[in-house]
């Protein structure tokens, strides 16, 4: 049985020498960008991988907004990220350490916009983030950590000189939360906001003897500063939530007069709550979430107005936005998964429904520059991050030709289309297909296979699962967002809990009877046609995966063999991946 999908075409192809690695590692990765206030000119980190040390190094670079030009700020000695300005644009802020001593915490550095030289002023133990200028003082707020819940600067100091010296490299802890990822967090880090003084350099730690932790996924980005200067608002974790685990809430913390503990604003929320940005009457929109035992649960909005009352806002939106901002006419600006591609929304304030911006792509970050106009950094399947900006009447424009992105213009690029399909009981389920430019012969199929499983292979450039990468050399790359997949609504990612495997892998064999993958050499993961009936599989067919995207991919083999394919030939497939059994390896 043959699926009839949906489709069209979102990105031409065009012909050349197949992609390498080589052409990945040297397009440079601009960060966010940073406007000044003026909005004539943005500063953005600028990283690029240096062979010697196999690392990326970051320097800045400010960009002319009317005319593109760009200048770097700071040497290739330094690291430098985050860069900041202040309220009135004469300083810019950023952190920064020597390039070839990446085991040094990044520190704070002020640059003069008008011009000098920039100067250190922090020496924070554990590093910093997320320096900001409080407006009209000499005080900058800094983000750092300390280690144990009554840790202090200097404590801090001595125990990292302590460890540097001890032999012990032991991890040893009595909490049930030890390990994020790949760190370790047995060393009780906890988070810390200090004012430094930056007429004589003396420190005050404004959340002295709190036990929280920092956001664990990324920290910056975690706290708003009020206009006046008078409060922050920041993201806190405790491990106060059901069964000791750990819970998210949004602190109010005064950065005026004696220090005082910081208020919780969001105790009586049932989930986790994140990402507190003020209004202009004094309140705040903050997100939380509802499910404790689901991951991707999507944040709802939520304002909470200076007397404490809370209303939802965009209830009845089904989306997950996952970084907001208000803008100065007291809109939100937000980003959200939608479909296969992160589109920029904005939403009038005592408005419920949100306006997309953006088209096809991805909106990775964005800054307000006033008067309806939007920075961002956007990237695609087919094309590496660029800084735009967004005018106010809807245009967009990329700052300077070529600008992040560096291929070379003899690169071959495959064409990207936009499938649609019935999948596993029948629910539409999307999915991407990168085609060879030209192809018309047979080619090797290759299934890309996202990991979370909660997460998404959408519209967006990767430097690691780089699907021009997988098509270079002639293959046909597939990416199914299967049931789980976030961007496609709460229901549809939730509703694998408990059979992670099932409903995906049913996903993408369904998907292997699509026309819109061309003529293959083979097209079906385990052999396994629509009507489930077993047939013998040739080789030239792999998948990829990474996380679960992994563990998929060997389900691939257990549920072929439910269905009568022989095991030796399933295993025999999986090793092919394409049809010489070496295109992979190469990448």
């Amino acid at each position: 049985m043959t699926i009839s999908p949906t489709t069209r075409v979102v990105r031409p192809g065009r012909p050349g020498r197949p992609l390498r690695i080589e052409d990945i590692q040297a397009v440079p990765r601009p960060g966010a960008p940073v406007p000044h206030p003026d909005g004539t000119t943005l500063v953005c980190a600028w990283a690029t991988l240096d062979e010697a040390s196999d690392r990326m190094v970051s320097r800045l670079v400010a960009i002319d907004v009317a005319s593109g030009e760009r200048r770097f700020l700071t040497a290739p000695e330094r690291h430098a990220v985050e860069p900041r300005f202040d309220a009135d644009g004469t300083r810019l802020t950023f952190l920064a350490r020597a390039a070839d001593k990446p085991e040094e915490p990044l520190q704070v550095h002020v640059l003069p916009w008008s011009g000098g030289e920039a100067q250190r002023v922090t020496d924070l133990p554990l590093g910093a983030f997320d320096a900001q200028l409080l407006p009209g003082t000499d005080s900058l707020l800094v983000g750092t950590w300390v280690h144990g819940a009554g840790g202090t600067i200097e404590g801090t100091r001595e125990e990292v000189a302590r460890r540097k010296e001890s032999p012990v490299r032991v991890h040893r802890t009595e909490r049930r939360f030890y390990r994020f990822w790949d760190r370790w967090l047995t060393d009780e880090r906890r988070l810390r906001f200090v004012l430094v003084n930056l007429a004589d350099g003396s420190v005050e730690d404004r959340l002295a003897g709190q036990d929280l932790f920092a956001p664990l996924m990324e920290a910056s980005g975690s706290f708003d500063v009020a206009a006046d200067g008078h409060a922050v608002l920041f993201t806190g974790l405790d491990e106060s939530g059901p069964d000791g685990r750990l819970r998210s809430d949004v602190f109010e913390l005064s950065l005026v007069g004696a220090p005082t503990p910081p208020m919780r604003h969001t105790v009586d929320e049932p989930g986790r709550c994140m990402r507190g940005r003020w209004l202009a009457d004094g309140g705040f929109v903050y997100g939380t979430t509802r499910d404790w035992d689901f991951y991707a649960d999507r944040p709802r909005l939520h304002v909470r107005s200076p007397s404490g009352a809370v209303t939802p806002w965009m209830a009845d939106q089904d989306m997950s936005p996952s970084a907001w901002i208000v803008d100065d006419d007291g809109s939100l600006l937000f980003l959200a998964e939608d479909g296969g591609s992160q589109r920029l929304f904005r939403l009038p304030a005592g408005t419920s429904t949100p306006t997309p911006l953006t088209g096809d792509g991805t909106w990775a970050a964005m800054r307000s520059m006033g008067t309806g106009r939007v920075a961002g950094l956007v990237h695609d399947l087919s094309t590496p991050p660029h800084v735009v900006v967004r005018e106010a009447d809807g245009a967009t424009r990329r700052l300077a030709p070529g600008l992040g992105e560096g291929l070379p213009d003899d690169v071959a690029l495959a064409e990207v289309r936009e499938v649609r399909f019935p999948g596993a009981q029948g629910d539409d389920v999307q999915m991407y297909v990168l085609r060879p430019h030209g192809a018309a012969a047979p080619t090797p199929l290759v299934h890309l296979v996202h990991g979370g499983p909660h997460g998404q292979f959408g519209d967006a450039w990767h430097p690691r699962w780089n699907a021009q990468a997988f098509a270079a050399g002639h293959r046909t790359v597939a990416m199914v967002n299967f049931h789980g997949s976030t961007g496609f609504g709460q229901a549809f990612a939730q509703c694998i809990q408990g059979t992670w495997g099932e409903m995906p892998a049913e996903d993408v064999h369904l998907a292997g009877a699509v026309d819109e993958l061309g003529p293959v050499e083979a097209r079906h993961p385990v052999g396994v046609e629509a009507e489930q009936e077993p047939v013998r599989v040739e080789p030239g067919l792999g998948d990829a995966g990474g996380e679960p995207g992994g563990v998929q991919g060997a389900l691939f083999g257990v549920v072929g063999e439910r269905r009568g394919v022989d095991r030796e030939e399933l295993l025999r497939v999986r090793r092919g991946v394409a049809a010489d059994g070496e295109a992979l390896r190469e990448l």
